[in-house]
């Protein structure tokens, strides 16, 4: 496939794009407190033909977004129920997310080993959600380390449980996506 976005841009997606998951917005309010962002922007590069891009509609060859958050490792299981299942050895327990991938063949064919990065936390009138990306390793031997975004993930969470000890085993790191 010839590049033409990172993939972390809804561009980067060959075919229809569907923005899943769906989140009823209805009842959430910014001043209120309802959305938590958990990772943070630290820096976005995009080129093309070794300059910096700065016009929305310029062509990109290359791209990199540095964001630190809360990462774990999950699996994915079975490709056709949708989910990515979150090993937590310490504990002894086993977290299924609800897996939403970017791309048909990628839900069809599993992978050992990806990485979870928690987006944001949405409270609804009952309910709370936490939101992130699913990633893949980018094998190669360049430094930093370097992931693909291979889809999102969410997770239902009880609205009087605490969410943040839901999240203690996640390591805080600074990740690149390309």
């Amino acid at each position: 496939m010839q590049y033409c976005a990172p993939s972390w841009s809804w561009a980067s997606v060959e075919g229809r794009i569907e923005i899943l998951p769906k989140v009823d917005f209805a009842h959430v309010h910014l001043k209120e407190g309802r959305i938590g962002f958990k990772a943070r922007v630290e820096q976005v590069n995009v080129m093309y033909q070794g300059q910096r891009v700065t016009d929305t509609r310029s062509l990109v060859d290359s791209a990199f977004l540095d964001i630190t958050g809360q990462v774990a490792e999950v699996y994915s299981c079975d490709s056709r129920s949708r989910s990515v299942i979150l090993v937590d050895s310490r504990r002894r327990t086993r977290t299924k997310l609800n897996f939403f991938p970017d791309w048909v063949l990628f839900a069809q064919s599993p992978i050992d080993q990806l990485l979870a990065l928690r987006v944001m936390t949405v409270r609804g009138p009952s309910t709370v959600t936490t939101f992130g990306m699913v990633l893949m390793l980018k094998t190669g031997e360049e430094l930093p380390v370097k992931y693909e975004r291979v889809g999102l993930f969410s997770v239902l969470h009880n609205e009087n449980c605490d969410i943040e000890s839901r999240f203690e085993g996640w390591n805080q790191q600074t990740i690149r996506i390309i």
